[in-house]
């Protein structure tokens, strides 16, 4: 028997400057919401990125400029979820809190600074 975990909305971030897909440039709402623009810094510079979720509601921001929002189980995020890589994962965007995790999939994130600052 198969149970589906909680798991939390993702915002990526690319340490190159190119994308893998439409919706994996930085700042997309990982396989489900591309960005509005391309707000990354170049390779080898600081990249400050912020995700704000109030009560369901999400807003994506990288490098001062908001680059897209969303409310989750939304209709049209419900629509977009069932359309992409998460629609079998029942648990994708259920996570009301819990940990902060970094993927490090194909990347140099043993030589990348990473800070994060948590603020309720």
């Amino acid at each position: 028997m198969h149970h589906s975990a909680e798991i939390g909305i993702a915002l990526f971030l690319l340490w190159r400057s190119f994308q893998f897909f439409w919706c994996s440039n930085n700042g997309a709402n990982y396989a489900i919401q591309a960005p509005a623009a391309n707000a990354a810094n170049a390779p080898g510079e600081w990249n400050h990125a912020v995700i704000i979720v109030n009560k369901g509601d999400v807003e994506h921001w990288l490098n001062g400029k908001k680059l897209l929002e969303y409310q989750i189980e939304s209709h049209e995020w419900k629509k977009q979820k069932e359309a992409c890589k998460w629609k079998t994962e029942s648990g994708y965007g259920a996570a009301a809190r819990g940990h902060i995790a970094l993927h490090a999939a194909h990347s140099e994130v043993d030589k990348t600074y990473i800070c994060f600052k948590i603020s309720k």
